[in-house]
């Protein structure tokens, strides 16, 4: 299936989409912040 925005399959991409993928983001247990001077393997050696 193609990836298209509908992310509640509604048939519609709107705000309850926006919703949706809000949610499952602050539900998610992995930190999605990142600090670029200790996280080497996203820039390489400074």
């Amino acid at each position: 299936m193609p990836l298209t925005g509908d992310v509640n399959r509604d048939q519609l991409i709107n705000g309850a989409d926006v919703d949706f993928l809000c949610a499952a983001i602050l539900r998610m247990e992995t930190d999605l912040s990142f600090d670029l001077d200790q996280d080497k393997r996203l820039v390489g050696p400074i």
